[in-house]
């Protein structure tokens, strides 16, 4: 009853050659004890088998563009047949001490079936959807490997001085719609990629035509984000792809009509942009799945995605793993082994599952490591050695809501498990995480009926339970959260906005050391200059905690103990109610341009006035200011688009979009929204130039 294509496309394996015997592999995993697995960056098959060693699982993942077909046996092999698990590195038992499990896909499908998640299914997958880049033969080095220029290192720019995207922590590279390299700025607007060449303030606009790259296999594909590497430019896409599904049946069934599923789809490309007059792609990746968040380090792209694996009552144990998750590397299709699937111990949340999977996108090459969890969703939080994936759950024994977390070691690319944790309360976003030093740290808004409580929980390095801070904020919910050096800084709000620092110098014991408490409160913190801390957020009226505008926070953490607001900055509309303001930087703290060292804060805003019975009248645009001891917060200037709209919808004047994202090439200012750029100058805000997408 299986599709024999289907079939067809796993029965071959690919010769293992000498250099990746599991002896071979076994003499690299334990040089220096570990403290680096060494795995050599021109050998991608090498890496990809020590990952997924790791898990119990391996796969010859062939560097050539030849038949990378496998057979089925490949998809479930045993610990005792990887390298890995010969040296000692990971086993059954070290796994279940972390609270984890790897099965069967037989096995995986009667875990689903104990608790009711296989479905009943009449027809099966004809693959003509799906994951879409396939590549012709691009020509790179003869190792495979393009040269590019470490972005992170200053000296080797040769444009002029630029803003760059705020990084949660240093030498991990995030993703945002903006990027420039001090001569282009690189901008996604509406799913779309504009190069934009920047001279002075003139702009010429250079829409990249992916589909002129890909061929109509682009016409259902999203930028979504971008990160820019020196002269390599990486796009993460995104897209809803069509399954199309064909009946069969048997004397029990009925003949049903094709139908169509829409599964979505997440796609990583890398770019040579020596020349954007002609850009060249160099890698991709895709994962059947939602786009959830990604990193990049060192050129590594750690990409992660949110899926449904769904197996259905046609599966015949022993056979095609139907619901296998699927990813495509270069174009080559390839099924998750059962040994990177991990799942959960006494955890009955199936179906849901996230992928996580590295991969060089600096050369032609398979990912170095490929891993799923089952249940999870949620986010990704990464620091210099580890990746963090962690999703909050109903626990129906302790009625509350409670949080999983499961790390990964990141040496050299690989997703090697290294712990779980599960505790009560949930993580508002990444920003509540930290790990430094061997300690994994995390703010939570912990809820029970009409109790609500905020913790600071601490973690070693195999993520066993350190230390709790007693409860803070009691009966209000964390807004932001901020860590320097030892301290930790919360926000809380319902009312007021008490800002708590936290010592963290005693990992056993973390201690509340001071509580502000003021109107208002942040949504996002990060350090301005030495022992100043600016927070961005909401006005809000002090008896009903209503949200009434923007405000800007200056305070001074020179001493952790004693923290003060110094300066504050308010642009609220309280009395006036046929009045209202907000900032996109609410949530999307990437909107927000915040330099020290340039003494600028930046941030969009939405200003409507609803006075008028037929109409009402915005301004989208941006304000700048900066800040002095002496002086406080000082408004430099503003930039916006005036739109009149009446109540049923339709624009008197042209369409105007929110502006997003703001950037600085020297004194040049460049804010973009979907429907195009501006260019200003930087010390009278005046528009030098406008295109449009």
């Amino acid at each position: 009853m299986r599709d024999k294509r289907f079939i067809s496309e796993i029965e071959k394996l690919s010769p293992v050659p000498e250099r990746l015997e599991p002896g071979n592999i076994e003499k690299k995993l334990y040089e220096k004890k570990r403290k680096r697995i060494s795995v050599r960056r021109r050998i991608a098959g090498a890496a990809a088998a020590v990952a997924v060693a790791g898990t119990g699982a391996f796969v010859y993942l062939n560097n050539s563009h030849g038949d990378r077909n496998f057979e089925r046996k490949t998809l479930d092999m045993e610990f005792s047949d990887t390298a890995a698990a010969k040296a000692g590195m990971l086993d059954e038992g070290r796994l279940s001490e972390m609270g984890l499990k790897t099965m069967s896909y037989d096995e995986l499908y009667d875990y689903f079936n104990m608790y009711g998640a296989v479905q009943t299914k009449y027809s099966h997958i004809d693959k003509q959807g799906g994951l879409v880049f396939d590549f012709g033969d691009e020509e790179n080095d003869a190792d495979g490997t393009m040269s590019v220029t470490a972005a992170l290192d200053e000296e080797m720019t040769t444009g002029a001085e630029h803003s760059k995207t705020y990084l949660q922590e240093t030498g991990i590279d995030e993703a945002d719609m903006i990027k420039t390299d001090g001569k282009n700025i690189f901008f996604v607007a509406d799913g779309k990629l504009y190069a934009i060449k920047c001279d002075g303030g003139k702009m010429e606009n250079k829409p990249i035509d992916f589909k002129a790259l890909f061929g109509d296999e682009y016409k259902d594909m999203d930028v979504s984000e971008l990160y820019l590497d020196g002269e390599m430019l990486t796009c993460v896409f995104t897209n809803s792809g069509r399954y199309d599904y064909t009946c069969w049946y048997d004397d029990t069934r009925s003949a049903l009509d094709n139908y169509e599923e829409w599964s979505e789809t997440t796609s990583a490309v890398s770019f040579d942009i020596t020349d954007i007059e002609d850009i060249k792609a160099i890698n991709s990746l895709s994962i059947k799945g939602g786009y959830v968040s990604s990193r990049m380090q060192d050129g590594k792209l750690f990409m992660t995605a949110q899926t449904n694996i769904t197996p259905y009552d046609t599966y015949e144990k022993g056979g095609v793993p139907e619901f296998a998750p699927v990813y495509k590397s270069n174009g080559e299709k390839h099924y998750i082994s059962s040994g990177d699937i991990l799942v959960p111990e006494n955890y009955s949340y199936v179906n849901d599952a996230v992928i996580i999977a590295a991969a060089d996108m600096s050369k032609k090459s398979e990912p170095t490591a490929i891993r799923s969890i089952i249940g999870m969703g949620g986010s990704i939080y990464q620091s210099y050695d580890r990746l963090f994936a962690y999703s909050s759950y109903y626990d129906a024994g302790s009625d509350k809501a409670k949080t999983k977390v499961v790390a990964f070691d990141t040496t050299d690319g690989i997703l090697l498990p290294a712990g779980t944790a599960d505790f009560d309360g949930q993580i508002m976003d990444r920003y509540s995480l930290r790990y430094k030093d061997g300690v994994f740290s995390v703010a939570v808004h912990d809820s029970r009926y009409d109790e609500q409580q905020n913790y600071l929980y601490t973690f070693d390095r195999k993520l066993k339970e350190l230390g709790r801070s007693e409860s803070f904020g009691e009966n209000e919910q964390i807004k932001s959260v901020f860590y320097k050096d030892d301290y930790a800084y919360a926000v809380t709000f319902m009312q007021t906005d008490p800002l708590f620092a936290i010592d963290l110098k005693d990992p056993k014991n973390p201690e509340i050391v001071s509580e502000l408490k003021m109107p208002g409160f942040s949504t996002h913190m990060r350090l301005f200059t030495q022992g100043r801390m600016i927070g961005f957020g909401c006005t809000a009226d002090e008896n009903t905690g209503r949200n009434t505008g923007i405000k800007l926070s200056m305070f001074d953490v020179t001493d952790s103990n004693d923290v003060k607001e110094i300066a504050k900055e308010e642009i609220s509309y309280a009395d006036e109610a046929d009045i209202s303001i907000y900032s996109r930087a609410e949530y999307d703290e990437k909107a927000l341009l915040i330099d020290g060292e340039k003494n600028m804060i930046a941030f969009p805003y939405t200003w409507t006035d609803y006075s008028d019975t037929d109409r009402m009248i915005t301004h989208e645009g941006y304000r700048f200011y900066s800040y002095s001891d002496e002086g406080g917060f000082r408004y430099l200037g503003e930039y916006y688009d005036t739109g009149i709209m009446d109540y049923d919808g339709i624009y008197e004047s042209d369409d105007i979009y929110e502006y997003k994202r703001c950037a600085y090439i020297g004194d040049v200012i460049f804010i973009g929204s979907d429907s195009g750029m501006v260019s200003l100058d930087m010390e009278s805000f005046k528009e030098i130039d406008k295109i449009k997408f």
